[in-house]
């Protein structure tokens, strides 16, 4: 068991959610993300891969109240964070990969949110993982916001350190805005993309929008 999984047993559910936000909040600013977040249009699906806990959807709700969202994550906790009146709004899928949820009868995301995933996910599985990617938006105009840590500064190492030592994933593995440009570049066709503020508001963290169209 990680050091992170006896804390929340410890803690239980309820405690451990407070203090959960407050220790995220140091790394990540949810409210500074949103604004630099773009539009999305009314009725759009957004699928968020490695949805966790959930918290960035009730941020996401309180602006976008008519978009339809679904979370997927292959833990079996998801959604734990989200707030009562978003949980009827929001389809939780548990212990879901990309792929399996290639296989599932369901709609095409219009927008795609990645935050904090790709950082755990081994060099040598990513092609595997935006491939499964692909197949999901195969012949769909699609939105892929990737928020992650650019490495170099002290609470991207900290982070690091949590992830290692606390949450206990030895494969954590930083990538930087220079890398996830380059390898954006060599899965997708015809992509357009740009980087958000979110590194002059919020450094460590930075986001991108790619634009995709397989």
């Amino acid at each position: 068991m990680s050091i992170g999984k006896a804390i929340r047993k410890i803690l239980g559910e309820k405690l451990f959610k407070v203090i959960g936000k407050y220790y995220k909040a140091f790394f990540f600013n949810l409210e500074i993300f949103l604004e630099t977040f773009p539009d999305i249009k009314p009725g759009s699906v957004l699928l968020d891969i490695g949805g966790g806990e959930g918290d960035p959807i009730n941020y996401l709700l309180k602006k976008y109240q008519n978009i339809n969202v679904i979370m997927l994550d292959i833990s079996e906790k998801i959604g734990t964070f989200l707030d009562e009146k978003n949980k009827d709004k929001v389809k939780t899928f548990p212990k879901t990969s990309v792929n399996n949820f290639c296989k599932m009868n369901q709609p095409k995301p219009d927008y795609i949110l990645i935050i904090d995933v790709l950082h755990h996910i081994r060099k040598e599985d990513r092609n595997e993982f935006f491939n499964d990617i692909k197949t999901l938006i195969h012949g769909n105009k699609c939105k892929i916001i990737i928020k992650d840590n650019e490495p170099g500064y002290c609470k991207t190492k900290l982070g690091y350190w949590a992830d290692v030592y606390i949450s206990g994933d030895k494969n954590t593995n930083l990538v930087s805005k220079e890398e996830l440009v380059k390898f954006m570049k060599s899965e997708f066709r015809n992509l357009k993309y740009y980087e958000t503020n979110l590194f002059k508001l919020n450094k460590p963290n930075y986001s991108f929008v790619f634009s995709v169209n397989n």
